[in-house]
């Protein structure tokens, strides 16, 4: 059911609300003025917009980790050793969850993976923060509703004091 708000310029907007994977979404579209005829064309542009972002969600639930990760790398905006860096690091998560649908990953078995790591913790940890950007970007871009990283914390990082004499 859509109906017409009026904005604060005077204007004229056609607005739904749709419920997509759980979460309520509104979806507009402006008006020039309110007659049959425009009406009639914001609705068709309006249920075009809500197919859109069905379809959107569709994408998003059946995307595989490294289909993701190749879409990251060819979007993210950055310098040409950032994106070969990230692109090493987010390589070893690749090799781990191989094919699997990135709707898949939990939030445990992502941290019991990482945990279980032998590398030492300070690449541990430069894996996880890089897995973490890219998962906040899979959100951003809606590749997946829920950041499964978001209460990953990363290892502690035990430092050897040096002998004072040894300087």
């Amino acid at each position: 059911m859509s109906w017409i708000e009026r904005l604060p310029s005077g204007g004229l907007r056609l607005v739904d609300r749709v419920k997509v994977s759980g979460k309520t979404k509104r979806v507009s579209v402006s008006l020039d003025r309110d007659t049959p005829q425009a009406r009639r064309k914001a609705t068709e542009a309006l249920n075009e917009k809500i197919e859109q972002l069905a379809h959107k969600e569709l994408k998003g639930s059946k995307i595989a980790l490294n289909e993701a990760v190749t879409d990251y790398l060819d979007l993210k905006d950055c310098r040409e050793s950032t994106r070969i860096y990230n692109a090493s690091l987010l390589k070893t998560v690749v090799e781990i969850f191989v094919d699997r649908p990135l709707s898949s990953l939990s939030a445990a078995e992502i941290r019991r993976t990482f945990y279980k790591l032998e590398k030492p913790p300070q690449v541990i940890n430069r894996i996880m923060m890089a897995f973490k950007t890219f998962c906040r970007w899979c959100v951003d871009m809606d590749y997946i509703h829920d950041d499964p990283t978001r209460n990953l914390r990363l290892l502690k990082v035990i430092r050897e004091e040096k002998d004072p004499e040894e300087l």
